[in-house]
């Protein structure tokens, strides 16, 4: 079975969005205003309707597919940001890898403990967030994904992020990155740092609310970042996402950028 067949499954995830889609509406608490970080009310929220108007990402998708190619039998891997579970986790779970998950939600955790119960996952913000290693604190990651999660942490904080992700993994380890790059927003010269690479309070329409806290590296601000924490850059690519609009939730376009990279 290919991994584009493994995606497009029915699973529980579909009967956990049903019912969350089922239940009383509650307002959206608001989106993270300039300066500000996004709550976990907010991330909740979300995971009543992410699904619906992001599940179809082809480019995600050949992303993880390419993935596949590079990672041993049984790896060990790791979600941060995992959402509702889908793809990333259930499609790493279901070609029998060792899938741990990450998110600042509380209702994304419970969403992906449906999608993969064969998983481990745990409600935390990545920064704070310590992994059990089975052998002596020996970093056992094979893969760690961060896809789409990183746009809430600052430049300093980035860079804190990347040397966590590299003591996580084993040598050779890969970190796999789904992005938006600050080219790919609408910006302004203020908004960028001085040397170019880094752009913050970024705005853009997503699930019916205008975000404007959010940071956004530039082709080279990701590179910088990702080898100056030790790895070597081996396949990027872009691809244009709409999200879905029978979801009825306003969302921009997306040029979604992804990269992986090994350490070295």
């Amino acid at each position: 079975m290919s991994p584009s067949a493994i995606i497009d499954e029915p699973n529980l995830l579909s009967t956990a969005v049903d019912e969350a889609k089922a239940a009383p509406p509650s307002p959206c608490p608001p989106a993270p205003g300039k300066g500000e970080f996004p709550s976990v009310e907010y991330y909740d929220h979300l995971a009543r309707t992410y699904e619906g108007a992001f599940s179809h990402d082809i480019g995600l998708q050949e992303f993880i597919e390419r993935t596949l190619l590079e990672v041993p039998n049984n790896a060990k891997v790791l979600d941060i940001g995992c959402g509702t579970g889908k793809p990333v986790s259930y499609t790493m779970a279901a070609h029998g890898h060792d899938l741990h998950g990450l998110d600042l939600s509380g209702a994304m955790v419970d969403l992906s403990m449906k999608c993969v119960p064969t998983g481990s996952f745990t409600q935390a913000h990545m920064l704070n967030y310590t992994p059990q290693f089975q052998n002596n604190n020996t970093p056992d990651f094979d893969v760690i994904f961060a896809i789409f999660s990183l746009f809430c942490l600052s430049r300093e904080e980035m860079t804190i992020m990347a040397s966590k992700i590299f003591s996580w993994l084993k040598p050779n380890g890969l970190w796999c990155i789904g992005t938006i790059c600050a080219e790919d927003f609408k910006t302004t010269p203020s908004m960028y740092d001085a040397d170019g690479l880094c752009a913050t309070d970024v705005e853009m329409m997503f699930m019916g609310s205008k975000c404007c806290s959010m940071t956004a590296f530039t082709k080279q601000g990701w590179r910088s970042v990702i080898e100056t924490a030790g790895f070597e850059i081996f396949y990027t690519k872009s691809d244009l996402f709409t999200p879905r609009p029978s979801a009825g939730i306003a969302s921009d376009d997306e040029m979604h950028y992804y990269i992986m990279a090994r350490k070295i």
